[in-house]
C-alpha cells in the first residue's frame, strides 16, 4: 500500500487491481490507513482459468516478499505466471532466484529494499512510460519456468542417482 500510495502522487489515475479470495475488508482498511482513495482499488476473487485475464488486464504486476530466511530458497509460482503472458513485474530482491531472472529481463524493476526512495525509483521508471520488452519477458519465462525442460532436467538428475544405486 506505500508503494500504491506513492504511485498515486505521481500517477493520480493509477489503479490497483488485487486478484485474491482473501476477505476484500482486509485490502480495504489497509487502503484507508494509508488514505487511498478506494475507489482506486479493484478486488477480484478469481478462479485459476481466469487468472490469465485478469493479469493480462494489468499493465503492471507487483508482489513483494519478505526476504526472510525461508525464502531464500523459493520461487514464486507467480512469477512464470505472469511473467508467461508478458506483463512486466515490480518485485524485491533477496527471495530464490528472482534476482536472476529480474537482471535478465527486467533488472529496472527490481526494489533493492522497502524504501520510498527505492519505490520513486521505480514510479519514475514506470511514470516516463518505457517501452516493455514483453517478448523478452516471455522467452525469459520459457527458460527458467518451461515444463519440458523441467522435465527433462528431473529426468537428468534421476538418471544420475540411479547411476549410483
Amino acid at each position: 500500500m506505500i508503494f500504491f500510495k506513492e504511485l498515486t502522487n505521481k500517477i493520480p489515475k493509477a489503479k490497483f487491481l488485487f486478484i485474491t479470495k482473501d476477505d476484500p475488508k482486509l485490502i480495504l482498511k489497509k487502503a484507508d490507513e494509508r488514505n487511498i482513495d478506494i475507489k482506486t482499488i479493484k478486488i477480484q476473487p478469481s478462479s485459476r482459468e481466469m487468472m490469465p485475464s485478469y493479469i493480462g488486464a494489468s499493465n503492471f504486476s507487483i508482489f513483494f516478499i519478505l526476504p526472510v530466511f525461508s525464502k531464500k530458497a523459493s520461487s514464486p509460482t507467480k512469477m512464470g505466471e505472469i511473467m508467461n503472458l508478458g506483463i512486466p513485474i515490480i518485485c524485491n530482491s533477496g527471495v530464490g532466484d528472482v534476482d536472476e531472472i529480474m537482471n535478465e529481463c527486467m533488472p529496472e524493476l527490481l526494489i533493492n529494499n522497502f524504501s520510498k526512495k527505492e519505490y520513486r525509483r521505480i514510479i519514475n521508471f514506470i511514470g516516463n512510460n518505457p517501452t516493455i520488452n514483453g517478448d523478452k519477458i516471455i522467452s525469459t519465462s520459457r527458460e527458467y519456468y518451461s515444463l519440458i525442460k523441467g522435465v527433462k532436467n528431473y529426468e537428468k538428475i534421476y538418471n544420475s542417482i540411479k547411476l549410483f544405486k
